[in-house]
């Protein structure tokens, strides 16, 4: 049944700031960025109405296979190391063929560190580390890799948000 084949995300959060953070955020002036994509991303100098690490622990801890779509702008995008720019819908097909969940069911994501760029308040960063059990074959677009058995554990990551004014996600890297 569907239930049965779906993966079991783990998922730990420390909301704690580092003192130091805090204080570099406060004592930094903004600085204007050469790249106009990411003015742009700070919605003229505003300042955001809500918590944004408060805002993005909830949507970290609530993430799963099964994401409420609703969370995101229209115009979101994610930017990554090797992809991107990519939008919603075209990050949610490419993630269809690659036999991940069944691979590696029982994800434990250990999140923490989070901390808000002191160049934009919309801004939020944080680090993962993934670990997860290869328990059964990894069909990769056709390409089948065996179950090893082996915990596998990924190198801890940075992850950002961006919000808009209007709580949305935007952007993601």
């Amino acid at each position: 049944s569907n239930a049965q084949r779906r993966p079991n995300i783990a998922l730990r959060s420390s909301t704690e700031v580092a003192p130091e953070t805090a204080a570099a955020t406060s004592s930094k002036k903004s600085t204007t960025s050469k790249s106009p994509m990411f003015e742009y991303l700070k919605f003229g100098g505003t300042k955001p109405s809500f918590d944004v690490i408060a805002k993005t622990t909830e949507y970290v801890n609530a993430q799963s296979w099964e994401l409420d779509e609703s969370i995101y702008d229209k115009d979101y995008v994610l930017r990554g190391p090797v992809i991107g720019p990519i939008n919603r819908k075209d990050l949610r097909g490419s993630q269809t063929g690659l036999g991940l969940r069944e691979a590696f069911p029982n994800v434990n994501i250990d999140t923490f560190g989070y901390t808000i760029d002191p160049e934009n308040p919309y801004r939020c960063f944080y680090f993962q580390r993934w670990r997860a059990v290869h328990e059964a074959d990894l069909d990769a677009y056709g390409d089948i890799f065996p179950a090893t058995g082996v915990e596998m554990e990924a190198p801890v990551s940075v992850f950002s948000v961006v919000w808009t004014p209007e709580g949305k996600i935007v952007y993601e890297q």
